[in-house]
């Protein structure tokens, strides 16, 4: 083969992957800036975006914390807050959840929120299987880091799904439906 068709197939090649790799990871334009002054934390996983009657709730993706009645819930939403302090937060709107909020990826100075709050030990991996999210949060159980302070590889600490699971039979127990 001549170099220059092993240039053009090379270069067509490169075009396709870098397409490829931008419709998988978005691009920067489907990327939102938010400054921390716009961003209120209600939960570990939970934000509300803008001010007045312009506001909008947002449950960001690939992680669940603990519910503020669970034990570790308001370190969890203590941590995020801190994470979002100066620099606040971009979103990558990805669905809207059975609740309205928007559900969209989150990132700060260039690192997913997701990846953090699991690796400093504040949050579940979501979407996953058991076993995979045990692996995932690993490093935070053997560390006993944020919510897995002070247990052994994070036995006894509730999953924040099973929680809210029997949060809802309690109501409905009681007749108090959701």
């Amino acid at each position: 083969m001549s170099n220059l068709l092993i240039f053009i197939i090379v270069g067509i090649a490169i075009m396709l992957i870098g397409n490829l790799l931008r419709w998988f990871f978005g691009g920067r334009s489907d990327w939102q800036h938010f400054p921390y002054d716009l961003v209120y934390v209600i939960d570990g996983d939970t934000v509300t975006i803008g001010h007045g009657r312009d506001k909008t709730r947002v449950r960001l993706a690939g992680f669940d914390c603990p519910e503020l009645s669970q034990p570790g819930g308001r370190k969890a939403k203590q941590h995020l807050v801190k994470m979002l302090r100066h620099d606040g937060i971009w979103l990558r709107t990805t669905d809207v959840d059975a609740y309205g909020r928007l559900v969209a990826y989150g990132a700060i100075k260039g690192e997913g929120i997701a990846r953090k709050m699991i690796r400093d030990g504040y949050a579940h991996a979501d979407d996953q299987s058991r076993l995979w999210r045990f692996l995932v949060t690993l490093g935070p159980r053997l560390k006993g880091k944020g919510i897995w302070q002070g247990t052994f590889l994070g036995l006894g600490v509730v999953h924040p799904t099973d929680f809210r699971r029997r949060q809802n039979q309690l109501r409905r127990a009681r007749g108090g439906g959701f």
